[in-house]
């Protein structure tokens, strides 16, 4: 059977029989409908479809995130996003970091998936000119990531969750690298923060679009360490660990969450940008992959 494509998109769902996904998809879901002809591993997909208007800051609100994503579970401050222009004229979300006592305003959006070992998300990111990583520390997260069980972050150690979430590492020159910023239980590096993986090999171009997927499957069972976390940006591939145990305790470890967290910081003012800045993430797109079949003991 050839495979579907689900696009959410202002409350409604399109489903697209490929190949004919550009002939027959219609409304704002289609803005994504090249994506499994890349992935050829993919059986399905669901976009966030977002309007064609614009809409400018301190509109948006949680009512409006459930027309766009009728499975939003909670959001935080969404009067930071509006709806301005993406790769190819796409609609974009663009979010206004505002300096604040702990960074800047956090961003956060959570909506329900599915429960599945293993999915990945693909998303176009660009922090506009003259985006400021931090101050005494340039460090923060943004864009969608994943999360499981009781979604642990914010310093908290749970071992029935997980998370996964992107994050810029600044280089105190005016660069900045990308990194994975994760919450396992088998996590060492920071406790109880989460670890930090920095991708030195690709530096983020400020004013220009990038594309960044994001895969993970959770380990197969509680004792088991076969879990994987990898990332490409721009098609190729800068992260892939495996042997994680994201979770021990609780439920099966499934992934239940799609997260979008979006802030500088930390949690005091030294990771606070000196001005107001913005960044952009447009082509969301979240994909069902299947899970590797854990290896004979």
């Amino acid at each position: 059977m050839a495979s579907s494509l689900l696009c959410l998109a202002l409350g409604s769902v399109y489903a697209v029989r490929h190949p004919h996904i550009a002939d027959n998809v219609v409304g704002p879901g289609s803005l994504l409908e090249s994506a499994l002809a890349k992935l050829p591993f993919v059986d399905k997909a669901m976009c966030v479809g977002l309007p064609r208007s614009p809409m400018p800051f301190d509109v948006i609100n949680k009512t409006t995130l459930e027309q766009w994503v009728p499975s939003l579970r909670y959001t935080t401050n969404p009067q930071h996003l509006s709806i301005d222009t993406g790769p190819k004229g796409h609609p974009a979300l663009r979010q206004r970091f505002i300096p604040s006592e702990r960074g800047s305003f956090r961003v956060v959006a959570s909506i329900n998936l599915e429960p599945r070992r293993s999915y990945e998300v693909e998303q176009s990111v660009m922090f506009e000119p003259g985006f400021q990583w931090g101050s005494e520390v340039e460090s923060g997260k943004f864009g969608f990531g994943f999360a499981g069980g009781s979604a642990p972050t914010g310093g908290k150690v749970e071992n029935d969750g997980f998370s996964v979430r992107l994050m810029w590492k600044g280089n105190y020159d005016g660069s900045a690298s990308v990194g994975a910023y994760v919450y396992s239980v088998d996590r060492t590096m920071n406790l109880p923060y989460g670890d930090e993986f920095v991708f030195p090999d690709f530096t983020i171009p400020t004013g220009d679009w990038f594309q960044v997927k994001m895969r993970l499957t959770t380990n197969s069972s509680h004792e088991a360490s076969d879990g994987q976390l990898q990332v490409w940006i721009n098609d190729k591939l800068l992260f892939d660990r495996s042997g994680i145990q994201w979770q021990s305790e609780g439920e099966q470890p499934v992934i239940d969450d799609l997260l979008f967290s979006t802030f500088h910081g930390g949690n005091t003012a030294q990771w606070s940008p000196q001005n107001v800045v913005y960044a952009r993430f447009s082509d969301i797109c979240v994909f069902k992959t299947d899970a590797p079949t854990p290896e004979e003991p």
